[in-house]
Parts: structure tokens; sequence; C-alpha cells
């Protein structure tokens, strides 16, 4: 079979959606379940468009990379090449235009990027953690995971790479307790009826609405319907309702309306995710959830919540974060795995969380660290340790 053949361009799709962490055992992984999950989406695109540049028709293969830019909100170049089995946790303000081996895993907001005629190298079995990059004439050998985090332009460090067996999560200091709870005293915020569904909406346009112009007592139906129209509003509102399908069972539905809010929206929320009443997305470009939230919680631009190379489970899902009430995320952060994020909590700008967090801190850092707690102590701002 010839490598430039459209026949070997559809066996590379397929491999890359048999990556897909919800694929299962289905012999047959067809067009739906491909143009209903963005982050294969994008991939296939790009593959249709590597396919054209191959076969020297530019102009269709910049039109392909641009369509794909405009529907995942992911940026992979068409000149790229990239081995088979290539899995992104999101497509959204993700991009890649380098030389990429086979089985590549991509985190969310990590990216590969040329630098004038530098191209990087990566080899087979890869992992890029969330918000990892690697540009220039960086070369990284198979079966290495970089940190997330990490930037990595020209020679990578020792101190890059992540052990394959680091399990996020831990503890991150005997002497701090935090509030754990069992996986079954845990709340869930899903609800299996549909007024219960719009009770959680109506609570995030009301705190909305008081973030904007406090104090609100009740909002009118015409205010309510205004800020329904806003961008970060609508993205909240469609996660409740593709949440509510995706409780149903009907997950061909919840996927449509997951992916009409990344249209329209550019936020991936994903149905999977637990979020609690009054939460509220300040703005929704580019920003990635999917994990358990608690009550009034704040996110603001382009934030990140999701997995790490890890499938434990402490309640949101494997390798996901649970969050608790009252935190506020600040723009650019990030928090990957499955750790613990206390009540109260407040995560600084540019902040990568990877291990627990105990209740009413502020953390800062790659990785975080504390550096205020409750009462007002100032602390040396000190590493979270990532469990071994």
């Amino acid at each position: 079979m010839k490598t430039d053949s459209f026949r070997h361009t559809i066996e590379l799709i397929r491999s890359d959606a048999g990556r897909c962490s919800d694929a299962g055992n289905r012999t047959r992984r067809g067009f739906l379940f491909i143009i209903t999950r963005t982050n294969l989406l994008a991939v296939a695109l790009y593959r249709v468009s590597h396919y054209f540049h191959v076969k020297n028709h530019p102009a269709m293969a910049r039109c392909l990379q641009s369509l794909n830019s405009f529907l995942t909100k992911a940026s992979i170049d068409y000149e790229s090449k990239i081995g088979s089995g290539l899995y992104m946790e999101s497509a959204v303000f993700s991009f890649l235009s380098g030389n990429i081996g086979c089985n590549a895993t991509i985190g969310m907001q990590s990216g590969v990027f040329k630098i004038g005629r530098s191209c990087p190298d990566i080899g087979d079995n890869v992992i890029l953690e969330s918000r990892a990059v690697v540009g220039g004439s960086a070369v990284i050998p198979s079966n290495k995971t970089i940190k997330g985090g990490t930037q990595i332009v020209d020679h990578a460090k020792k101190g890059d790479y992540r052990s394959r067996n680091v399990k996020p999560g831990k503890s991150m200091n005997s002497s701090i307790s935090l509030n754990t709870q069992s996986n079954s005293d845990m709340p869930d915020h899903g609800s299996m009826s549909i007024s219960a569904t719009f009770s959680l909406i109506y609570s995030d346009v009301q705190r909305y609405a008081e973030y904007i112009r406090p104090p609100v007592e009740k909002l009118s139906f015409l205010r309510t319907m205004k800020i329904l129209l806003l961008p970060n509003v609508l993205a909240v509102a469609l996660y409740r309702l593709s949440r509510y399908f995706y409780l149903k069972k009907r997950s061909m539905i919840s996927r449509i309306i997951w992916n009409t809010s990344l249209f329209l929206t550019g936020a991936d929320i994903n149905p999977i995710s637990d979020i609690g009443k009054r939460f509220l997305l300040v703005h929704s470009a580019g920003t990635i959830i999917v994990g358990r939230l608690g009550e009034n919680c704040i996110v603001y631009a382009q934030s990140g919540i999701g997995k790490l190379n890890s499938d434990l489970d402490i309640g949101a899902g494997p390798g996901l974060p649970w969050i608790g009430d009252n935190v506020s995320i600040a723009g650019r952060a990030a928090i990957a795995g499955p750790v613990r994020i206390g009540n109260g909590v407040k995560i600084a700008p540019f902040s990568y969380v990877i291990s627990d967090v105990p209740d009413d801190v502020l953390v800062s850092g790659i990785p975080a660290g504390i550096i205020r707690a409750k009462k007002g102590r100032k602390n040396n701002q000190r590493k979270l340790k990532s469990g071994k």
C-alpha cells in the first residue's frame, strides 16, 4: 500500500480513533464516531489535509487546515509528519507542527511548533502532559513523558522528563490535613430531571448577574435571555443540557450539543464533568473542563482542568481532578490529574497544579506551591510534591 494513498489515510484515521478512551472493543469506528468527538475530528481533518499536501494540492490542504481551526479550535500544520495512533486529550488551543512518531499523546493545550526552518523531532510513544511545549530543533527520544508546563526548545534536560510510574494525587504534606471524603459520600451535582437542569442554568445566570452588577434579587425573563446570549453563559447552559442527555444515556444528542457549544463559544466542557450550581465561566474561548467542580466555582480565561498520565479515580473519573466549593481558578491556570483541591482555594494565573491542595490557600507557580494560607501568614513558596 502506498503511503500517499487515500486508503492509507483512512487507515491512519482509524488507528487514531482506536486510541480514543471510549472506543472500547468496537470493531467499527465509523463516521459518526469521529465527527462527534472534536479531538478525533481535528486529527482526521489533518490527515486529509496532509493527503492533499502530498498530492500537491496546497490550496485544498490550506482550506482544510483553516476549516479544522474553525471547527475544532486546533492548529495542526498540514505539512507535519505524524505517525499512526495520535491521541489528543482536547483539540482546543492545541497546536502541532513538526515530526511526531507513532502513538503520541498530546495533553490539553499542549503543542509542537517550528522556529524558522528548525523542526522538532519527536519519537514514538511520547506523552506531552498538559501545557507542555516542544519547539525549535528539539529531539525527544521514544518512550518519554514531558512534564506538564515544560517548555523545551532545542535541547531537553533531564529534569524535563517525568518517570512513567508517577501517580499524582497523593497528599503534598503529611502535616496538612485535607478535607477528604470517600467516593460514596461525594455529592453528585448531575440530575436526571430536566426541571433540575434548568434550575442549575438559572443559578448560573444569576451568579453571572451578581458578578457584573450586584446585588441581584430576582432576574426578569428578558434579562435572563440577554445574559444567556453571552458566549460564556451560553457555554455553561449548553453543558448543562449535554450533561442531562449524557445522564439519560442519549450520548449522540449529548455530543451534538457539546460540539455545538465548542463551535459557538470556544469552550470545551465535557458532559462527563460534574459541576455544581452557581458556576461562573468568565471567558469561554480556550477553556477546557473535564472533572468534578463544587458549588460557587469561578473559572477565568483559557484555564485547563483535565486528565494527566494516570488512571487513578478519586471520585471524578479515571485520572480526573476533584475540586471543592468556592474555588477560583485564574486565567491560564491548569489543574491536571487525579488531585483533590480543597474548598475556598485560589489558584493564581499561569499556575500548574498536579498535587492535592488543602482548604483556603492561595497557590501559584509551575508546579504550584502555597504562597498564602487562610490566616494571612506568609510562607516561603514550597513545591507541592507529586506522589511517587
